[in-house]
């Protein structure tokens, strides 16, 4: 009986997952359109977007594509793609999950057989990273003395889909500080599913770190853009012999994540 009751409650649990759709990072897509359809049948295509962030998301740009000519799009014939925008969507909490609604009225083209037709939703928006980090240096005759290196103690993050982490480089693993500077690594991750907007994420404010460059760039391989970018920065300490640091950095960036479907058409009966 035991067993019987164990069996089922992982059967319910593994339902539930399957029917949860994970909340994400920043800006989240969940589309609703009535399918199958009849033969030159109306209907709504809705768009409802979340954002999952702890940031507003600004500048939205919502675009359907990926339906035939053959198809009405409010009131006149698809030509590839339809665009509408959204200024803001604020940061919302779990409890008021409600984001703007984005809608087409769409009309099915005449089928004589039943078909799927593809449609896409691409999502841009302009987002921001936080990150604030907590980090151990030591001078080297410290090291030398005690025999106690320096340490990343903490590395904090806003839930946004690119995020910072500071890192010890190869080089010098145990954060010996040279004078007023210690040379570390900042690691940058596309974690969000989507894309990042021309390979490239914006420095805009940094305290207690030093980039030679206000830019980091997501390269490209094959046409495929790689999920993490890295930089060496220079972290500023004040040459004690064991100090500890508290770096804060912010990027900005603009990101598009893409959803899919389907919709079917079937012919009237006759």
């Amino acid at each position: 009986m035991k067993k019987f009751i164990i069996f089922t409650l992982i059967a319910l649990i593994a339902l539930f997952a399957a029917c949860v759709e994970p909340a994400g990072r920043g800006i989240r897509i969940e589309v609703k359109v009535n399918s199958p359809l009849k033969s030159n049948q109306e209907t709504v295509l809705m768009v409802i977007l979340f954002n999952n962030g702890d940031a507003p998301a600004k500048n939205i740009q919502v675009e359907l594509s990926g339906l035939s000519d053959r198809w009405l799009v409010d009131g006149k014939p698809f030509e590839g793609t339809a665009i509408k925008e959204v200024d803001e969507i604020p940061f919302l909490k779990e409890k008021e999950m409600k984001g703007p609604l984005i809608q087409w009225n769409l009309k099915a083209p005449s089928r004589e057989t039943s078909f799927d037709y593809s449609y896409k939703i691409k999502v841009r928006y302009d987002y921001e990273t936080s990150y604030e980090g907590v980090i151990k240096v030591v001078s080297a005759s410290y090291f030398t003395e005690k025999n106690e290196k320096g340490a990343v103690k903490g590395n904090v993050n806003s839930r946004a889909p690119v995020t910072i982490e500071i890192l010890a480089p190869e080089e010098n693993k145990e954060l010996i500080s040279r004078g007023t500077s210690v040379l570390v690594k900042v690691v940058v991750k596309n974690v969000g599913g989507g894309e990042i907007v021309n390979d490239r994420v914006k420095v805009e404010e940094s305290r207690k770190i030093r980039c030679q460059t206000n830019e980091i760039l997501f390269e490209r391989k094959e046409g495929k853009q790689a999920k993490v970018a890295e930089i060496y920065c220079n972290l500023q300490v004040e040459g004690l012999d064991y100090e500890t640091v508290e770096p804060v950095m912010k990027i900005s960036y603009r990101y598009e994540i893409l959803k899919e479907g389907k919709i079917r058409v079937e012919p009237l009966l006759t």
